[in-house]
């Protein structure tokens, strides 16, 4: 796996990637790396050989003892990626059930901090991130992404959340 701060380092083919976001990006609320790679694997590519392959990390958050999803920085960089920037991250980001960025993503958009300092993830705010992640991966191939591809990203993110959700 290819691990990357700077998305010019990726050459070739490649299986899985790992793109961290440097925590100065993240506190500007810079998506530089992201919309680069963007450009770069996936708006030209008729293949869709850059679907699926994505896992995101935020690099410089190693000193801070609090979980990503309690860095209010990191959940509205996430929020505003979503929001306003409009990622399609459900065409990004890998379903493999090892990967992590789906989930990362979604705590970050969706956790709250519950009674002695538990987790709770809001579903309402969960069902709000899948829908929009959705609509996000519509309207950025605007009626150009072949149904099997869709479905098939579709299946795997529905597929990913149930067995995330469900405790599989």
């Amino acid at each position: 796996m290819n691990i990357v701060t700077d998305v010019n380092d990726i050459e070739g083919d490649f299986d899985q990637v790992h793109l961290l976001f440097a925590r100065e990006d993240v506190e500007t609320r810079n998506y530089a790396s992201i919309k680069t790679y963007l450009k770069r694997f996936v708006a030209d590519d008729k293949t869709h050989k850059a679907r699926s392959k994505l896992n995101v990390g935020f690099a410089g958050y190693d000193d801070d003892l609090r979980e990503l999803w309690e860095i209010v920085d990191v959940m509205n960089w996430v929020w505003q990626s979503v929001e306003v920037e409009n990622i399609p991250w459900f065409y990004l980001l890998s379903t493999d059930s090892e990967a992590l960025s789906i989930k990362i993503l979604a705590m970050c958009y969706c956790a709250k901090l519950g009674e002695h300092g538990k987790m709770i993830v809001d579903t309402n705010e969960l069902q709000n991130f899948v829908k929009r992640n959705f609509t996000n991966l519509d309207n950025y191939f605007a009626g150009n992404l072949p149904e099997e591809i869709n479905l098939e990203i579709s299946q795997n993110i529905n597929r990913y959340i149930k067995d995330w959700i469900g405790g599989n």
